[in-house]
C-alpha cells in the first residue's frame, strides 16, 4: 500500500532532511495483511466481493529511503511504515475524510492528465456518460445501414 504527497509549489512545505530539499513523500506500507489477519481471527466477518470496506491502521515508521535528484537538490523520501493493527471500522467514522481524500486525488490526477472535472461529475458518471453516447453512436449507424434487400 502506497499513498503518495507531493509539493505543488515552490516553498519549502516539506521541509529538508539530511540537508536536502525533500520534493514528495511515498509512504509504504508493510504488513498489513498479518496485521488484518490477526484481527479477523478474533472478530472473523464475511465480506463479499463489492463490499467497500473501511479499516484503521496503526503503524510505527521503520525506515527511511530517500532518491536523490542528480544535481543533489531535490529528494523523494520513501517513508515505510510497519502496521500493527488493523480493524475494520464503520465508514461513519472516517467516510467524510475519506471522500474529501478520494475527490482531492481524483481532482489532482485529472489536472496531472488534463482531464477536466465538473462539480459533481465522477468518473462512473462520466464513464456512464461515455457509454451512453457510444451505445446511442452505435444504434444510430445500425438504422442508416440500407437494407440489402432493397
Amino acid at each position: 500500500m502506497a499513498a503518495r504527497i507531493t509539493k505543488t509549489d515552490n516553498s519549502t512545505a516539506l521541509g529538508e532532511y539530511l540537508g536536502t530539499e525533500v520534493t514528495e513523500t511515498v509512504a509504504k506500507i508493510t504488513n498489513t495483511g498479518d496485521g488484518l489477519s490477526a484481527a479477523m481471527e478474533l472478530d472473523p466477518v464475511v465480506f463479499r466481493p463489492g463490499d467497500l470496506v473501511t479499516f484503521a491502521v496503526r503503524c510505527r515508521v521503520v525506515a527511511h529511503n530517500h532518491l536523490i535528484t542528480e544535481d543533489g537538490e531535490e529528494m523523494k523520501l520513501v517513508q515505510v511504515f510497519k502496521a500493527g493493527t488493523i480493524a475494520p471500522i464503520d465508514d461513519d467514522l472516517v467516510g467524510d475524510i475519506m471522500n474529501t481524500m478520494q475527490a482531492r486525488v481524483e481532482a489532482r490526477n485529472n489536472t496531472l492528465s488534463g482531464k477536466l472535472s465538473l462539480p459533481g461529475m465522477d468518473e462512473s458518471t462520466g464513464r456512464k456518460a461515455r457509454q451512453r453516447s457510444a451505445a446511442k453512436e452505435n444504434i444510430n449507424t445500425l438504422t442508416a445501414v440500407p437494407d440489402p434487400a432493397k
